[in-house]
């Protein structure tokens, strides 16, 4: 079984590949303030309390026709169809700019999960300047900073549980053809099993698709918000 994939998008300079650093637990994306640093998409690999994911990294997404920015755009929405949760990530500190519209613009389009991450924040009193990001529509700000690893617990929590959603999707939309294998097994005219017995094997069939286990093995490359306001 192939693994979940999740991209990091945004605009330039929002600390997307020092997120993507903390999230895989080593230094393999450039982190730089000059633009443009990231052009291709960048894959690593993170685990999080017993699941791995594929992680990606991506350039900048920005309205001004920079050098390569064609490309940038075009390798950013390949992860995007790629992915299967994606991380938008916006800077606190200037607050809502018009490129992360136009990355919300592009988002709307996907019907996928979109976690909303407001990096650098670094301190408790700025706390308050994630509110603004409601007004993307995009759900709940989740206050970050990928410099400090504070937050980015909370984000592979969320991610988590969009895999274990996704994964009993999966589980109901294989029982529901289970039933129908049953359903088409089953001979109506000669009534050769009575309702019970029907519903016996049905439910059988079910059970057999929800019988896995999985260990829990928590790992930690970052701290939880909730360590911020200690």
């Amino acid at each position: 079984m192939s693994k979940p994939i999740v991209a990091i998008v945004g605009r330039p300079n929002v600390g997307k590949s020092t997120i993507f650093n903390r999230m895989i637990g080593e230094r393999r994306a450039i982190v730089d303030d000059e633009l443009g640093i990231t052009r291709d998409r960048l894959y690593g690999t993170c685990e999080w309390l017993g699941h791995k994911f594929s992680l990606i990294d991506t350039g900048g997404i920005e309205i001004k026709n920079r050098p390569f920015q064609e490309q940038i755009r075009m390798q950013a929405e390949i992860a995007i169809n790629e992915a299967d949760v994606i991380v938008f990530v916006v800077d606190g500190k200037l607050g809502i700019t018009t490129d992360d519209r136009v990355v919300t613009g592009i988002l709307r389009k996907v019907n996928k999960p979109i976690i909303l991450a407001v990096n650098k924040i670094d301190e408790g009193s700025h706390m308050a300047d994630a509110h603004e990001f409601y007004g993307l529509g995009l759900g709940e700000p989740h206050i970050v900073s990928g410099a400090h690893g504070i937050g980015i617990g909370d984000i592979l929590n969320e991610i988590i549980q969009y895999f274990n959603t996704m994964i009993t999707e999966k589980k109901i939309q294989k029982s529901f053809m289970v039933v129908d294998e049953w359903v088409k097994d089953i001979d109506v005219e000669h009534n050769l099993w009575d309702d019970e017995a029907i519903f016996k094997n049905i439910h059988e069939g079910m059970a057999e698709n929800f019988d896995d286990e999985y260990s829990v093995v928590k790992k930690m490359p970052g701290r939880m918000l909730s360590d911020m306001m200690k």
